[in-house]
């Protein structure tokens, strides 16, 4: 309907009927923490808003497991232990957050072990692994998950973690198909566009030309969400600054890096900009201020994060400077 916070409301009505009904039935208890855990997505970014409702989300999804442990009640709970962390919601210490992590992890582990074909759990376990385990791990959660059911609610990331774990693998071919696939499927979604201009940058790709570059670049400012369109303009013209650089136009690539990086704010969003950005200094000639960025992205993010085992930096690998900069 019009009015979210009304069905919400009807909804949770429903579920708490049915459960007084039939006590022993565990479906209603898992559809209440459901329902929080929706709610608890709706203003990501805004965690005075989530904190509250994550909260509330485990503690449901705590009682379905305890009432009926099923690998969807499982999955779900792990699924929110993971939400509460990466919101901001988890809120205390670090290794407060690093347990809660764990703790999401050993459910979704479980929830699939329970059920092999819980597509919702072998997504949330691809977040999980982006973030703490391997690029591989995460690609193949994510295709298990998209095999399994390729049109589950987030299929749009899905495909999108498909397209960016096989472009930091290169494996290009899959990050190719899985692009096609994308805007095939969602054709108006930022992802489809980005993925396009990203793939510009793979060694073997055709060498754009800067109208071409610029032409993506502009389609990516155009899809993106207004409250992020900042964050996917700057990034988009960095992009388009590795196609100049590949179409030989480096004193073009080095200047548009620049301007996309100028101003940018300091928030958690924009941490892996200067790493994008260093990367395409270094493929334009330009060490020193590859170099500069590198020691950029490292004071800002506090080196959390940041994956340096992608193909980008293979060419760095043997350079003791870069040695010496990433071991300090």
């Amino acid at each position: 309907g019009d009015d979210p916070a009304a069905d919400d409301a009807a909804a949770e009505a429903a579920f708490v009927a049915a459960e007084r009904r039939d006590p022993a039935w565990g479906a209603p208890a898992l559809e209440r923490a459901r329902l929080a855990y929706q709610q608890s997505l709706r203003r990501r970014g805004d965690v005075a808003y989530t904190a509250p409702r994550v909260e509330r989300a485990l503690a449901l999804a705590d009682a379905a497991v305890r009432r009926d442990s099923t690998s969807a009640a499982v999955g779900l709970r792990g699924t929110v232990r993971g939400w509460q962390v990466v919101s901001g919601a988890a809120a205390g210490d670090p290794r407060a957050a690093e347990a809660q992590t764990a703790a999401a992890e050993r459910d979704l582990q479980v929830a699939t072990r329970m059920d092999p074909a819980n597509a919702d759990a072998w997504a949330s376990l691809s977040g999980l692994y982006a973030r703490t385990r391997t690029l591989a791990d995460a690609k193949l959660a994510a295709a298990t998950a998209y095999d399994r059911d390729p049109y589950l609610a987030g299929a749009d990331r899905l495909l999108n973690r498909l397209v960016t774990s096989s472009y930091d693998l290169a494996q290009f071919d899959d990050a190719r198909r899985y692009c096609g696939e994308l805007g095939r499927r969602y054709p108006t979604a930022v992802a489809a566009a980005e993925c396009r201009l990203q793939l510009m940058s793979v060694p073997d790709a055709p060498v754009p030309s800067a109208d071409e570059a610029w032409r993506l670049a502009a389609a990516v400012e155009r899809a993106a969400p207004a409250q992020a369109r900042d964050f996917h303009a700057r990034r988009a013209r960095l992009y388009a600054a590795a196609g100049l650089a590949r179409a030989g136009l480096r004193d073009s690539a080095r200047h548009v890096v620049a301007a996309a990086l100028d101003g940018a704010p300091q928030s958690s969003a924009y941490l892996a900009l200067p790493t994008i950005g260093a990367w395409v200094l270094y493929t334009a000639g330009d060490r020193d201020g590859a170099f500069a960025l590198r020691r950029t992205a490292i004071a800002m993010s506090g080196r959390e994060s940041l994956d340096f085992d992608m193909w980008w930096w293979r060419a760095l690998k043997n350079d003791p400077a870069w040695r010496a900069l990433n071991d300090s």
